[in-house]
């Protein structure tokens, strides 16, 4: 969804965040539904001439800055600017429905309606796209604009890329190829359960996603920690698909060691990239997890995606 900037009303608006970390700057955008859309930028003011990253989290009900000991904390997107370096300018797009300094986790059975509502893939990259267009509109944008993603952030990251055109380089992190049906499959393929109980699972997800695509609008019945209207959307579009219609440059980094999304859906994405005759970088990771870090790296607390600051840096610039 493209907002249109007709007014001045409609164009994004610094706004006063006294508990933000120092270094950040808060912004907000009205929807054409009245809504108001929150983003955060490690920047008071965008350089046209400076390359510009644009972050997308993974899934769950949580705030980019999450709140503890009643003080807002540097969460992911903070690893994200500092592994990028000084001269990228970084900004991410808070989840609808989201209130400034929840901690929550990957699921979001404690989420209001309107984070369900709008947990779509449609809807998440729909932000993103209205965040770009404003700036396009208002100071102009990069040449060098990076859509970085994980996990679910980088089904959206893909969308965006094939949906804004004006994205050069695409960082898909721990991301699938396939839909996330196929993902849950390949989890249970690859568990220690008997064949029969293998099959059993198969089918009963077979069931289940019967029954999301009986409900697809239901933000009552949940899944996995998640709203139907949610899995309808990002079961039913594979990022392969988005993969393919961008022009952007592509990086998939992907853990030979992920227990959430299989490298083997990393593996079909990249396949079909290549079928297609698409340009393309494919760093695995061996030991890696969902986070992209080995054993040894979460046991010496290192943050995720911390130790991808030069592929990202000698991808992007």
């Amino acid at each position: 969804m493209f907002l249109a900037f007709s007014a001045p009303l409609a164009a994004q608006t610094r706004t006063e965040t006294p508990k933000l970390p120092s270094g950040y700057t808060s912004w907000s955008i009205t929807r054409e539904d009245s809504s108001t859309l929150v983003f955060y930028s490690n920047f008071a003011q965008l350089d046209p001439e400076k390359p510009l990253a644009v972050w997308m989290q993974g899934s769950g009900y949580h705030s980019l800055f999450p709140e503890r000991e009643e003080n807002l904390r540097l969460g992911v997107m903070a690893v994200v600017s500092e592994a990028l370096g000084s001269d990228v300018q970084l900004l991410a797009v808070e989840k609808r429905g989201v209130v400034l300094g929840v901690l929550g986790g990957g699921g979001a059975l404690d989420a209001p309606p309107e984070y369900h509502e709008y947990a779509t893939l449609d809807d998440r990259a729909g932000d993103v796209v209205t965040v770009l267009s404003g700036f396009e509109r208002q100071t102009g944008l990069p040449t060098r604009l990076l859509a970085i993603g994980h996990s679910e952030g980088a089904d959206v990251a893909a969308k965006v890329a094939a949906d804004f055109p004006k994205v050069s380089h695409l960082a898909f992190l721990s991301g699938g190829g396939a839909s996330q049906l196929f993902d849950f499959m390949i989890v249970i393929r690859k568990s220690e359960a008997s064949p029969r109980d293998k099959e059993t699972q198969v089918e009963e997800l077979w069931s289940q996603w019967n029954d999301i695509q009986a409900h697809p609008r239901s933000t009552e019945k949940m899944f996995q920690g998640h709203a139907y209207r949610r899995w309808s959307s990002f079961m039913r579009e594979a990022p392969i698909d988005n993969l393919l219609k961008t022009e952007a440059k592509i990086l998939i980094v992907h853990g030979s060691a992920d227990e959430s999304v299989p490298i083997e859906s990393a593996d079909l994405g990249a396949v079909e990239l290549s079928r297609a005759g698409k340009s393309f970088e494919y760093l695995r990771l061996p030991e890696a997890d969902h986070s992209l870090r080995t054993p040894e790296q979460i046991q010496r607390g290192v943050p995720p995606f911390a130790t991808l600051g030069s592929v990202l840096r000698r991808f992007f610039l």
